[in-house]
């Protein structure tokens, strides 16, 4: 069964019908999806249109802001999930985010799951040991001009200049760049400049910035706001020549193979530079992203959130066929096993156990890498090939294009109390 998805998510679309995640998909539920991305195809456009012909997808991994979901529930675009929420036993975990979503809707059912949801505190920080949102930049050429202090935004460019003549002079490369940009999630906002507001301690709803403690409230228009202050920042860097010029036309795939070949020097989030940059083979030269010491930065975290980011939910849509696999679909979404298939878009971040990525004990606890999972994790997962047994290709080619994170990464469950260790026996699945 083909079944189409309406991501506002996803940065890439079409059918995914070879590839790992495809495989276990396939293996799984006997379905293929087939992405519609509006990022890549129209935006808003691609959702009007396919509002108005009264079928949105199957799935529908959407933003529910500007009342959307209840738009959505009206309109009987998207299908009450409640006939088989009783089977749902992964969602159902997560209960107080459902309802939740119903209360977004303005009336009673199961009409969405929330993305994101946890069961741990929200005071503590959800990224982990990493910022998520932060300056990341490549640490070899940091070195190679001596370290200089990074006091604000400006000195931060007088580096990235530093770093850009200097990488150019070490590889006779003039196509190299303090950075480079993509558009393909732009919305109320430019959403690459949205998230240097992040550096600073800002989050975004819309167009309305928001400081971590609630306190301080910024409409994008505010004059020498936060959001103004991005925004001169890249205007500074483009006036330097530090912005690749095809940053206003490319998108996020053309972007992120950049980062890989070594193009750029600043990483605006730490899952674009470092899973693409940072594998053991470079590492072991010295060469990957690590984060800026920029001393005027305070960076945001979400925390992480019981009831989920409301902001985006998967849903069935209304005219979909086989109504019950895809529920089942979503609920293994929400399930370790799920989570650890689809987690991520960055390679190097999702690694499965069906895909010979780590070994447990008797009791499904103390996880150990294999060689396959090393390289996957931290390694050159970029060439690391897959067998045609479990989809072909190659390790990031095969990854989830969904790029839904059901569930925010739980470090204190048993099974991840020990964590990932390496495996003492090298094992190459096949």
């Amino acid at each position: 069964m083909t079944v189409e998805v309406f991501d506002s998510l996803a940065s890439s679309q079409g059918l995914q019908k070879s590839g790992w995640f495809a495989k276990i998909v396939k293996d799984k539920f006997n379905i293929k999806l087939n992405i519609i991305a509006p990022n890549v195809s129209g935006g808003d456009t691609v959702f009007d249109t396919r509002s108005a012909s009264g079928n949105l997808g199957d799935l529908v991994i959407v933003g529910t802001g500007n009342g959307r979901l209840n738009k959505l529930v009206k309109a009987k675009l998207i299908e009450d999930m409640t006939p088989y929420y009783s089977s749902m036993k992964n969602v159902k975990k997560y209960d107080s985010a459902v309802k939740s979503i119903a209360k977004q809707a303005g009336k009673d059912g199961v009409w969405g799951v929330p993305q994101g949801v946890s069961s741990q505190s929200p005071t503590d920080p959800s990224e982990g040991n990493e910022s998520a949102a932060a300056p990341y930049i490549r640490w070899d050429i940091y070195k190679e001009i001596g370290y200089p202090q990074i006091k604000d935004l400006d000195g931060l460019l007088n580096v990235l200049k530093q770093m850009q003549d200097r990488a150019r002079q070490d590889t006779g490369k003039d196509d190299i760049y303090a950075m480079s940009l993509f558009k393909d999630r732009d919305g109320d906002v430019m959403q690459n400049a949205a998230s240097i507001c992040s550096w600073f301690g800002y989050t975004n709803q819309g167009s309305v910035f928001i400081s971590a403690d609630g306190k301080d409230v910024q409409p994008a228009t505010k004059e020498g706001g936060i959001y103004q202050q991005a925004l001169e920042f890249l205007n500074k860097a483009e006036s330097m020549g530090l912005v690749d010029p095809d940053s206003t036309t490319q998108d996020w795939d053309t972007m992120r193979t950049k980062v890989t070949n070594g193009k750029t020097m600043l990483s605006i989030w730490s899952w674009l530079g470092k899973p693409r940059m940072n594998s053991d083979e470079n590492k072991a030269k010295g060469v990957g992203f690590m984060l800026a010491p920029l001393e005027n930065m305070k960076v945001y975290s979400d925390g992480f959130q019981p009831d989920g980011d409301g902001a985006t939910i998967v849903a069935i849509g209304s005219k979909a066929k086989n109504k019950a696999r895809l529920a089942k679909f979503i609920d293994w979404m929400y399930s370790p096993e799920g989570i650890y298939a689809s987690s991520s878009n960055s390679g190097g971040a999702a690694c499965p156990k069906d895909l010979g990525c780590f070994t447990t004990d008797k009791d499904g606890k103390n996880p150990t890498l294999t060689k396959f999972g090393q390289q996957a994790m931290t390694g050159d997962h970029a060439n690391l090939k897959v067998s045609a047994k479990l989809g072909g290709s190659s390790y990031d080619d095969g990854y989830s294009k969904l790029e839904l994170q059901g569930r925010v990464s739980e470090r204190h469950r048993p099974e991840h109390r020990r964590g990932l260790q390496p495996a003492a026996v090298e094992v190459q699945p096949g």
